[in-house]
């Protein structure tokens, strides 16, 4: 196995990892949620008693969030089983770790995934989505290898110097 499909790969199961937890965390709230709206008087006595309400939302919310997690986890896993991210990207997409060297000297890392934006994982790498803002700009066809982006309300630019 390469070093940049061993990179993925470990990428690939420490965001598992992260969702996993964030699953038993979800779980153990939306139980939590559960139990208090339960323990919430019935009936309202003002139109400002709204526990049990209140409760019933976030446990809904909260089970609707459980729901996107498991569907999470199951993908990542599927990913992994078939291996999907060791493809030779032809050009850069989902599951290709980009390099960019933005005008400013940074050099950034990049590595494109359908979920879990924002993360940062091995080495410094930032996970972004196709519909990110970084995201779009390196998944645009216009130039293949400049980039510009607004990150924090500034411009900037920046050349991708690897992709694989």
């Amino acid at each position: 196995m390469n070093a940049t499909i061993k990179k993925k790969k470990q990428i690939i199961e420490r965001l598992l990892r992260t969702a996993e937890a964030r699953l038993k965390e979800i779980k153990r709230a939306a139980k939590d949620a559960r139990l208090r709206a339960n323990e919430a008087e019935g009936a309202m006595q003002s139109r400002y008693d709204t526990f049990k309400e209140e409760g019933q939302n976030l446990a809904g919310g909260l089970k609707i969030r459980e729901i996107e997690l498991v569907d999470t986890v199951a993908t990542m896993r599927e990913i992994l089983a078939e291996r999907i991210y060791e493809q030779t990207p032809a050009s850069i997409g989902l599951y290709t770790l980009v390099t960019v060297d933005f005008e400013d000297g940074e050099e950034k890392r990049y590595f494109i995934f359908p979920v879990f934006g924002g993360e940062v994982v091995l080495d410094s790498t930032m996970v972004v989505t196709p519909l990110s803002p970084i995201g779009r700009a390196l998944l645009d066809d216009d130039d293949a290898f400049e980039v510009s982006v607004v990150i924090n309300g500034q411009l900037r630019k920046g050349e991708i110097v690897d992709w694989s």
